[in-house]
């Protein structure tokens, strides 16, 4: 019995020590990602050999930036309930198609949404379906506008802007409270895409990289 005993106590040990120490990473990165990420992709960026560096650093992405038009005029006259309604039914839509097509919410700011593509987990086709993502959405709303209670007889309309390029991505914050997020020029251009005056294209990319241009063509075509 002593050395069944002392068998059972080896591997007792052996399977402590991994779940205190060897696996200290992975549930490290599962912690931090759990909130931003499909379960699908944290089981992938964990099972991946390249996890992403927390601390910061340069990836090639897409930036997604989004909102309703004119949706301070007519939440104005919606009673606060039905605000709450709309936004939250919207925001689980337009996210669950982001989260699809691969990319993650990083934020949203109201009735805006800001998602990256091609972080945490690398990803050479993000520009494909960062536009793909944009397109399923306009999609969606139509069907919501068609369908839903809340959205009947308000025809809503989204403003979608999308850019690739190197961006500076990793846990940005204070000391308390921080979070996964993407910063710098290719950032800010997106965001001012989404905010330009009324074109022919609700769906407006930058032309300054060639792998949105040929994403965009991939998209008209699925």
């Amino acid at each position: 019995m002593e050395p069944l005993a002392s068998g059972v106590v080896a591997l007792a040990v052996t399977i402590g020590y991994r779940f205190v120490v060897a696996d200290k990473d992975k549930r490290a990165l599962r912690a931090n990602f759990a909130l931003y990420l499909a379960p699908s992709l944290v089981d992938k960026m964990i099972a991946s050999d390249v996890p992403p560096a927390l601390g910061g650093e340069i990836r090639s992405v897409s930036l997604f930036f989004s909102d309703i038009a004119g949706f301070s005029g007519f939440s104005e006259k919606m009673a606060p309930t039905e605000v709450v309604s709309l936004m939250n039914e919207y925001l689980s839509a337009m996210s669950d198609v982001i989260e699809e097509n691969g990319g993650f919410v990083d934020k949203y700011v109201g009735d805006a949404i800001v998602a990256v593509f091609g972080a945490p987990i690398d990803d050479r086709d993000h520009a494909t379906h960062a536009v793909r993502a944009a397109l399923r959405c306009r999609e969606r709303l139509e069907e919501l506008n068609r369908t839903q209670a809340a959205f009947a007889g308000r025809k809503l309309r989204q403003r979608i802007g999308l850019n690739s390029g190197e961006a500076l991505v990793g846990n940005i914050g204070s000391r308390r409270r921080f979070n996964y997020t993407a910063m710098g020029d290719v950032v800010n251009l997106a965001s001012r895409l989404e905010g330009a005056k009324p074109c022919r294209w609700p769906v407006r990319r930058s032309g300054g990289a060639n792998s949105m241009r040929s994403a965009s063509k991939a998209g008209r075509t699925r």
